[in-house]
């Protein structure tokens, strides 16, 4: 026999996992940033080395375009402070949306047990 399951326990598996793929999402995109900062801190360095007269290319969509290396340097500081605030913004949504999953998933457990018991559901 497959019983239906109480309203109030279904919504709280459709908000558990809801927030559990929020959650994949954050942390997706949290470790595609992480990968972009090791490239910039790459590109940083080797920049660095170079002698500050050196013309340098930077890919533009499909082209490649002439730049100094100062304005180089400061578009790579710029893009790295950019996503260093983006994985700060994510990180804090991540904490958010653990804690949120923390206390759906006892909620649901809770409820569970409460209608395994033959209690009710309030």
């Amino acid at each position: 026999m497959s019983q239906q399951l109480p309203p109030e326990i279904q919504n709280l598996v459709l908000k558990a996992r809801q927030l559990e793929e929020q959650l994949r999402i954050v942390i997706a995109r949290r470790q595609q940033i992480k990968l972009d900062l090791m490239e910039i801190d790459t590109v940083k360095e080797e920049l660095e080395k170079t002698p500050d007269d050196v013309v340098v290319h930077k890919m533009v969509g499909s082209i490649l375009i002439k730049t100094d290396k100062k304005t180089a340097l400061n578009e790579i500081n710029e893009r790295k402070e950019t996503l260093q605030l983006q994985d700060l913004t994510l990180e804090k949504q991540e904490s958010t949306l653990r804690k949120q999953f923390e206390i759906t998933s006892k909620e649901l457990e809770e409820a569970l047990r409460k209608y395994q018991s033959g209690g009710i559901i309030s």
